[in-house]
């Protein structure tokens, strides 16, 4: 994006921005990842301040419902806090969705705000999330019924909140919509959306289990267990580590989502 000499440069986010472009050509595995990783980088500076609210938001609330759970917990600070806990997952989901409208107003090289994305994700909060139940409810059906199933509707209704919420598709129809646009390009789909999944994973994992055989004690009743200051510290690191590394799944999805489009326009 150009900037006139005698107006004042625009925030670093911007000028990174204009250094990416969604891919007017279909990419292999490995150019989808390198793409993906480049919005990610691109968008990190407009999306993470916002991510990184919502999801200690919902982990302090989620940590609060645990403490007041307890023994001696009262009712009524049980009650509190899982209405806040409800509250915060309300407010952690309307946020994907506002990241993936800026991620995606990122990728075409227009200029969405962070409240112009909360206002988009507010109109379109039902279809995302009748999409998401659906896409879960299918995969967790398909799971129980052989696995495999549920493994390839994992990847076939994978780009359902994206067809929703950027061809403004009910539910139904965005699901129906993801899985004719991977069709045919299945595995490819689910390498790519694999690595970013098994990366936070992997990542996740070893700084529980760091955090578990330094700080943990064996109880004799329980097992290994932990204390409850390490717990929390834990719960919160992890809970950034996955602010940090969300925008970068739906970076990847976006990315993909891109190129299968792309390959349904050169067919």
């Amino acid at each position: 994006m150009h900037c006139p000499p005698d107006e004042p440069m625009k925030d670093v986010v911007t000028i990174r921005l204009s250094r990416y472009a969604l891919p007017a050509e279909p990419l292999g595995v490995w150019g989808q990842f390198k793409s993906g990783n480049e919005l990610w980088r691109a968008s990190l500076g407009g999306v993470v301040a916002v991510s990184v609210s919502a999801q200690m938001l919902l982990t302090f609330c989620r940590e609060l419902v645990v403490f007041s759970g307890g023994p001696g917990g009262a009712f009524e600070l049980r009650f509190v806090s899982l209405g806040l806990f409800g509250l915060a997952a309300v407010f952690y989901v309307v946020t994907l969705i506002a990241i993936t409208f800026r991620i995606w107003s990122f990728a075409r090289q227009s200029e969405m705000s962070t409240v112009a994305a909360y206002r988009s994700s507010l109109s379109a909060v039902p279809k995302a999330v009748v999409a998401g139940i659906i896409y879960s409810v299918a995969v967790v059906i398909g799971t129980l019924a052989l696995v495999v199933p549920g493994i390839y509707l994992s990847i076939a209704l994978a780009m359902a909140i994206p067809c929703a919420l950027f061809e403004d598709l009910r539910a139904v129809v965005a699901c129906r919509r993801s899985a004719r646009l991977v069709r045919g390009a299945w595995w490819r789909t689910a390498t790519v959306l694999s690595l970013p999944a098994t990366a936070y994973l992997v990542i996740v994992v070893a700084v529980a289990a760091a955090l578990y055989v330094h700080y943990g004690f064996r109880d004799p009743d329980f097992g290994l267990v932990i204390g409850m200051i390490p717990r929390v510290a834990s719960s919160f690191l992890c809970a950034l580590i996955t602010a940090v590394m969300m925008p970068w799944f739906i970076a990847m999805t976006l990315v993909v989502y891109n190129d299968l489009r792309v390959r349904e326009t050169v067919k």
